[in-house]
């Protein structure tokens, strides 16, 4: 029994996604000046259902950088990946202050937060601590730390939320 499944390369989706295609590996700096389409968003909301997780990534990446409100809902679909990569990603790029300058649907803070509490994965509750770090000085963020410092099973993420307490008091 032949257990290899090929999915369709990132490379091939940007081919049949030609609007796309050309913000891909875009700068910043350049991504910022673009006119966004209809057609580009349809495009990449594409992405959500990809079978390849390395589609999904770049659809979240390419998302979180495009910085507009269309990417939202985007975004919110892949906050539920089963891929904690493509999770961690979503979820930075809808809660990441630094990465944002519209305002946002939803209470990004809470979204972290439930993250770093209750992921699954430890990688993507390791991004979430990591995120905390570009906000605004929130009481919640304090307490979510200070709940994981003192009562979670993961011993470096109890190290980092402590460190992470730390500089928010210093």
């Amino acid at each position: 029994m032949n257990y290899f499944v090929r999915f369709e390369s990132l490379q091939e989706w940007l081919v049949r996604n030609p609007a796309v295609a050309p913000f891909w590996g875009m700068p910043n700096r350049v991504m910022k000046t673009a006119v966004l389409s209809n057609e580009l968003f349809d495009q990449l909301a594409s992405g959500i259902t990809h079978p390849n997780p390395r589609v999904r990534f770049e659809t979240a990446h390419l998302a979180d950088h495009l910085d507009d409100e269309r990417s939202f809902p985007i975004l919110l679909a892949l906050c539920h990946d089963p891929m904690p990569k493509v999770r961690a990603e979503a979820l930075h790029g809808l809660a990441c202050e630094r990465c944002n300058s519209c305002p946002l649907p939803v209470d990004g803070i809470n979204l972290l937060i439930e993250a770093a509490l209750h992921d699954e994965s430890d990688k993507v509750r390791h991004r979430m601590l990591d995120t905390f770090r570009f906000h605004s000085p929130d009481p919640r963020i304090e307490q979510a730390l200070s709940h994981i410092a003192a009562h979670d099973c993961n011993s470096d993420l109890r190290t980092k939320a402590q460190q992470a307490l730390q500089s928010l008091k210093a």
